[in-house]
């Protein structure tokens, strides 16, 4: 395998590991935000009981 070939494979593992750890924030981002609401809405229901 050439130097240029190898390269080229690199660049590839690259944009695909930069392509998953896209979908992971984007992942974080809506668990965080199901995560928040589900406190808002935990909070909203206690003090209704108090």
């Amino acid at each position: 395998m050439s130097e240029v070939e190898e390269k080229s494979l690199d660049k590839n593992k690259i944009m695909m590991l930069s392509g998953v750890i896209a979908d992971l924030a984007g992942l974080a981002m809506a668990t965080n935000k199901i995560a928040n609401s589900a406190t808002y809405s935990s909070g909203y229901k206690d003090a209704k009981n108090v």
